[in-house]
């Protein structure tokens, strides 16, 4: 994920390092229901911080940008980005991004 407004590099670095694995194990997961499924998955996410509380990602939606129907694999992100524990804030704030990663059908899908 990259930070295009230079508001959230910390909380980005945390995403990258922690969240994107996760998103890659749902996505294996969906893949594995579905070997077939494929598109640009598109993710609407809002992050509330709190100064002297925290930060936490408020929601994880899909945006009408999203290709990908598999609504488990959404919810496996979802529940994913809620268990990260992201930097301390400097000040009250709340961020909104978009995380496009496109998705692509396994390699053998049809082989068999």
């Amino acid at each position: 994920m990259k930070d295009r407004t230079g508001l959230m590099g910390d909380e980005v670095k945390v995403i990258n390092r922690e969240l994107m694995p996760m998103i890659d194990q749902c996505v294996d997961e969906a893949h594995e229901r579905n070997p077939r499924l494929h598109g640009m998955l598109g993710l609407s996410v809002k992050l509330a911080s709190a100064e002297g509380v925290g930060s936490i990602f408020e929601t994880v939606e899909p945006t009408a940008k999203n290709q990908v129907d598999d609504a488990e694999m959404i919810d496996c992100i979802r529940q994913s980005a809620f268990t990260i524990s992201l930097p301390q804030p400097k000040a009250n704030s709340l961020h909104e991004g978009e995380l496009t990663i496109p998705i692509d059908a396994v390699a053998d899908a049809g082989a068999h």
